[in-house]
């Protein structure tokens, strides 16, 4: 149990993989132009970030709470009106201030991600080899320049492993070209990020592109992935808390940690239909 814990992280660098993959996918599909970009962000930003922001508010709601709890160390310093302000634009991890949930940086960064391809999409898509080239070979090259971890291109590989998953997937580009991009950048991917970062992304692109599944729980998991992973540090973070503070038999320890696993899905399910799937519905209406 606890490797799993240890290894947790890694969904992070898959999450964007996948990102690179179905943004674009579903540009593709509903016919994106560089002219519908407000459509495009308005679109994505009623489906992120409204239960965002409803996270948020929850969030402020338990660190005051807590603090009337004897576990407030360190909770207080986050109540920073200008910290919270700061949420809404993801602008924390670039003027150095905490964010009220840790994980918020990854949404910073795939926004981020969303203004890029908002901007680029005619080059991702483009049938012209020279263009799509350009495109990857600028993003390969920025991602080695900028390394800070608040900018996306410290990313750029990972989305750019999804996005030639897209490419092949759409008929774009032929099977030849995308395993010479996808050998490129995988070797990119091992120089800046490591050797179990090359077989996670290239475990993720096999995935994406051979494995076929459709089951009943599966599909429910991945209907509320997104409340399951904002739900999951503030709910089931303090159930952890609450465990290593008073418990300390290990077996017990363990057997918890399944009973705030289900506890945390049930959570997210009651956040989805509350939340997240009205705003689901109401980013639907924006079409192009």
């Amino acid at each position: 149990m606890r490797m799993v814990g240890v290894y947790g992280h890694w969904g992070v660098p898959i999450f964007f993989v996948l990102s690179g993959f179905v943004i674009p996918y579903s540009m593709h599909l509903s016919h994106y132009r560089i002219d519908l970009i407000g459509r495009f962000l308005l679109k994505r930003s009623i489906r992120i970030e409204i239960p965002y922001l409803a996270l948020i508010t929850i969030e402020v709601l338990l660190i005051l709470i807590s603090s009337l709890t004897p576990w407030k160390n360190g909770f207080n310093h986050r109540l920073d009106f200008l910290n919270i302000l700061l949420h809404i634009g993801y602008l924390n991890g670039i003027i150095a201030k905490p964010w009220l949930i840790p994980i918020f940086w990854t949404l910073a960064i795939e926004f981020q991600f969303y203004l890029l391809i908002a901007l680029l999409f005619s080059l991702v898509s483009q049938k012209k080899f020279l263009l799509r080239f350009l495109f990857i070979a600028g993003l390969v090259i920025l991602s080695l320049i900028f390394q800070q971890q608040y900018f996306v291109f410290a990313y750029g590989l990972f989305f750019l492993s999804g996005i030639v998953c897209f490419q092949v997937f759409s008929g774009i580009i032929e099977p030849k070209e995308f395993v010479v991009l996808l050998t490129g950048i995988l070797t990119a991917v091992y120089f800046q990020h490591g050797l179990f970062s090359f077989f996670v992304i290239g475990i993720t692109v096999i995935i994406i592109l051979f494995l076929k599944y459709d089951g009943k729980w599966s599909n429910f998991l991945g209907k509320i992935s997104y409340s399951i992973y904002l739900i999951h540090i503030p709910f089931g973070g303090r159930l952890l808390m609450l465990t290593q503070l008073y418990i300390h038999d290990e077996w017990i320890k363990s057997l918890l940690i399944l009973v705030y696993l289900a506890t945390t899905i049930f959570t997210a399910w009651l956040f989805f239909l509350i939340i997240e799937e009205p705003s689901l519905r109401l980013s639907k209406r924006i079409t192009y």
